[in-house]
């Protein structure tokens, strides 16, 4: 036993001795055990590598470089310290590099391992993958290039990652080319399933067909396709290029199924209209077991959303609560989307007032959505308030207000846009340009569409089309031709079926019937492209106007099934323009047509029918149509229009008793109805002939 004198004397007592022992006996045994040189640097290596791992995996890449650079220096001890990096090493700090875009650091690594002595390093083609994979995320590709052609034997991992880097940069040709050239020159490699899904990946991208197909013939020649990545991107490419009859036979005849390809195939199916096989899908992948996802819901609300069908969207909509997907902003911008398309913008607002964060993405759906129900107000409304909000817009949202405003033609408007597009920069975006040439066409100021089409540099055929659809809208079908006639002469960009459908429409409201007929023959003979149902309506609608309805309806029966909507509904408003019995019986048809294709889910086939009956007295008829309408419990949309007066806009709806100008509005209109008379013209009176239908 001791006496405790404090702290001093229990240390010299007992604790001073033994700290002293324990100290000397841990010192001989390392002494006896003391490890090599060599030994103790490959741990020292280990331990860096597992601290530079443990940040690069967290997303540390900032902190990687850093402890790197610290590693270089010596490891911040008393002592230098520091192992060589080792392959290991480089391909963990290579990566960092690529994730930052780095490439001067990238740069001087790969200068570091050109200047290392020993050989297997600079030859190691692990540490030459991770050199590609930096190259390519910097935008690099031919430094990327460089590493595959520096080794002399590559292996197949560096040349898949080569191809996946130049697909990745929507670099496609040269990802093609790139395989095309190994292969012939590097007899010893054989692409594997990796391979090519980069390389069908940039086929894809280019929309090459027949590559596509090459590749998929070569996959069933090795037995990859029970591979389901690479199977899911030959679905994904055969989806991408358009091939029903492949879509859907090459998933039928998949093994195996993921969500990844239900998904593909149902995003095909909405792209290309096709609703009820798209929800049938739908209902045969969760009933198989597999649980969709974000893209696979947004698939089916694209469908809904094309068809209008919105009983459907609501019960994605409930499936969507009960998966929790609906803080997804790409997904509740969808539901966006599909409401406005159907109609229901009240229950676009709720999901939109919902979202904890909103991007410029969904207040663009917003914007598009007011501008497609005919709200060009409520869509200015909006974008004022993402504005407020912080939200800076982009070239689509810009795109879509712009479209909305050309509803309105408002000159004002439109020129306080312009303005803000040029201070922000969208002045360089094509499709933003041919949305501003549309707007100030729409306004009746062609000059200055012409302006705005003169300053663009670099045309595509959407402004090319823009600018020739201004002249037609304005009455100046003269200058439309003009101008496609330069378009072809000067090769400056293709011709597609806007620019046709903006000609024919041009050639349509001046009565250009002969020019009209010709440009219809030029467009598939010599420019390749098929008539689609807006074409087709067109010159039916032409063929109206000049009062040959039998040609008219020869054009119908020889045109494609999917036109026929559009064809008999011109061809009705055609009719309503002629007086006589022969064109109240096509009228008569082609309201019935419209009826067994079921485009009367609205009063508006059946009013211009009612005026064909009224304007030739027959008001059997005329009850009878009324009648119908009344059963199916049909509305006509009011129309609505606006008009900008000393610096006020005044808007007018059909039916609108409540504007305080109506009286005077309406006397005036008495008196131009009068004059128009007087002038051998005729007056339609609504309420006499459709007997207060609406």
């Amino acid at each position: 036993m001791y006496v405790y004198e404090g702290f001093g004397g229990l240390y010299r007592s007992r604790l001073g001795p033994r700290l002293l022992h324990e100290t000397e006996r841990r010192r001989r045994t390392a002494a006896a055990v003391e490890l090599p040189a060599s030994a103790t640097k490959l741990c020292l290596a280990v331990q860096w590598n597992a601290l530079l791992r443990r940040r690069c995996r967290a997303g540390q890449w900032a902190e990687t470089l850093a402890l790197f650079r610290r590693m270089a220096a010596g490891g911040g001890g008393r002592r230098r310290r520091s192992p060589e990096p080792d392959r290991f090493t480089l391909s963990i700090v290579l990566k960092a590099c690529g994730e930052l875009c780095n490439l001067r650091e990238g740069r001087s690594l790969h200068g570091y391992l050109l200047r290392r002595p020993q050989e297997e390093l600079r030859r190691d083609l692990f540490v030459g993958a991770a050199l590609v994979e930096m190259y390519s995320r910097c935008g690099e590709m031919g430094g990327a290039a460089a590493v595959f052609n520096a080794y002399p034997s590559p292996d197949v991992a560096l040349w898949t990652a080569v191809i996946s880097g130049y697909q990745k940069k929507s670099m496609a040709e040269e990802a093609v080319s790139f395989f095309s050239l190994v292969l012939r020159e590097k007899k010893h490699l054989n692409p594997n399933p990796r391979t090519l899904v980069s390389l069908i990946a940039a086929v894809t991208q280019i929309g090459a067909p027949l590559a596509g197909k090459s590749a998929h013939c070569y996959s069933l020649r090795r037995a990859f396709l029970s591979d389901l990545p690479l199977s899911n991107s030959v679905l994904n490419m055969y989806s991408k290029l358009g091939n029903a009859d492949y879509v859907v036979r090459f998933f039928a005849a998949m093994a195996g199924k993921d969500v990844i390809s239900w998904s593909c195939v149902l995003g095909f199916y909405a792209r290309h209209g096709r609703t009820a096989a798209a929800l049938e899908l739908y209902q045969r992948m969760t009933a198989a077991g597999f649980r969709p996802n974000s893209v696979t819901v947004i698939g089916a609300l694209q469908a809904c959303a094309a068809a209008a069908e919105l009983p459907e969207g609501r019960k994605l909509h409930g499936e969507i609560l009960r998966r929790g997907l609906e803080l997804q902003a790409a997904v509740a911008t969808a539901l966006i989307d599909m409401y406005m398309k159907c109609s229901c913008s009240g229950e676009a607002e709720l999901v939109f007032s919902g979202m904890p964060t909103r991007d410029v993405v969904t207040w663009s759906a917003m914007v598009g959505g007011y501008s497609q129900s005919g709200l060009p107000d409520m869509a200015m409304e909006v974008f004022r308030r993402m504005m407020m909000e912080g939200t800076k817009p982009d070239a689509v949202a810009m795109a879509k207000l712009l479209s909305s405003c050309s509803q309105s033609g408002l000159l004002r408007q439109a020129l306080c846009l312009h303005g803000f597009l040029l201070r922000r920069g969208f002045h360089r975006r094509r499709f933003v340009v041919a949305a501003l040439i549309d707007l100030y066409s729409k306004c009746g100021a062609v000059e200055l569409a012409v302006g705005v089409f003169t300053a663009m540099r670099e045309k595509d055929a959407v402004v090319w089309s823009a600018m020739i659809a201004g002249f037609g809208i304005n009455g100046l079908p003269g200058d439309a031709l003009r101008l496609f006639r330069e378009m072809i002469r000067s090769s400056a960009a293709v011709p597609g079926g806007a620019t046709f459908a903006s000609l024919l429409s041009a050639c349509s409201h001046s009565g250009l019937l002969r020019e009209g007929k010709e440009i219809f023959e030029e467009m598939e003979v010599i420019h390749g492209v098929a008539p689609a149902g807006e074409h087709v309506a067109a010159m039916v609608d032409l063929l109206g106007r000049a009062g040959e309805l039998p040609e008219a309806l020869k054009l119908i029966a020889a045109a494609r099934q999917s036109h026929f909507s559009h064809a008999w509904a011109a061809l009705l408003a055609a009719a309503c323009r002629i007086d006589g019995g022969a064109a109240a019986e096509v009228g008569e048809l082609a309201a019935r047509k419209l009826s067994e294709l079921g485009a009367d889910d609205m009063a508006g086939p059946y009013l211009p029918l009612l005026q064909v009956f009224a304007a030739n007295g027959r008001w059997e008829q005329v009850g009878m149509v009324r009648k119908t309408v009344e059963d199916r419990l049909l509305r006509k949309i009011p129309g609505r229009s606006s008009i900008e007066v000393a610096g006020g806009i005044h808007w007018f709806a059909a039916g609108d008793q409540n504007h305080q100008e109506i009286e005077r509005t309406q006397l005036i209109l008495r008196g131009l109805g009068a004059a128009m008379k007087e002038g051998g013209g005729s007056v339609f009176d609504d309420a006499a002939s459709f007997h207060c239908v609406d």
